[in-house]
């Protein structure tokens, strides 16, 4: 007997929702811990690399399960205007944190928007395409896959045709 497995688009929502969550935790824990007597706890300090790797990896992997599901909604003509919105919004949050990164290392500090404004236009709209690449790159995999899919969907479902007399004993 096989055990059929998920789909790795279920995999990855699911694994995306947790490293969100898991970011987040740390997050929600630190605000409330300001709300009570004695601040939040000092591990709580220790654990922002972590949440910072979490976070990045629930956006990303977020988006692409979206696209995922994005597609698999077209394929079967349900509407996904509500998905469009979110996956626009995070697509912006990625592209916007690529950004910064770039920026923080051509500036050699934190960017601010003098300092931006300063930046020659060869240098900025490089800056700005190269961070905008990575989460269209991922919107397009998750097409792609999702396309991949709906193939072999296809060809599954495709009848197969008889063996002439010739090819049948030829396989024979």
């Amino acid at each position: 007997m096989t055990t059929r497995r998920p789909p790795i688009h279920r995999i990855l929502l699911w694994s995306a929702m947790t490293a969100a969550l898991a970011a987040s935790w740390s997050h929600v824990a630190a605000a409330f811990g300001q709300l009570e007597h004695g601040g939040p706890p000092a591990w709580l300090s220790r654990a922002g690399p972590a949440s910072a790797i979490l976070a990045a990896v629930g956006l990303d992997a977020g988006m692409l399960a979206l696209a995922w599901t994005l597609a698999a909604r077209r394929r079967l003509r349900q509407a996904s205007r509500d998905l469009w919105a979110t996956v626009a919004v995070f697509a912006l949050l990625s592209a916007w944190a690529n950004a910064d990164a770039a920026l923080g290392v051509i500036l050699g500090e934190a960017p601010t928007w003098p300092a931006i404004v300063q930046l020659d236009p060869w240098t900025l709209g490089r800056v700005l395409a190269l961070a905008a690449a990575l989460p269209l790159l991922a919107l397009a995999l998750g097409r792609a896959v999702e396309a991949d899919a709906e193939l072999a969907q296809a060809e599954a479902e495709a009848p197969t045709l008889p063996q002439a007399p010739a090819q049948a004993e030829a396989a024979a």
